[in-house]
């Protein structure tokens, strides 16, 4: 299996968020905010 990395796009934000409509991922994990996005050193391009 390979595994590749990639910057973020403004247009994975919707599919990021659905992720945490799991039920046991968001027990262990908040939904990142908006703000945590635009303020992260993650570079969303």
């Amino acid at each position: 299996m390979q595994i590749i990395f990639r910057s973020l796009v403004r247009n994975d934000l919707p599919e990021l968020r659905k992720w945490f409509e799991d039920a046991k991922l968001s027990r262990r994990l908040s939904l990142p905010t908006d703000e945590w996005l635009h303020t992260s050193r993650l570079r969303i391009i």
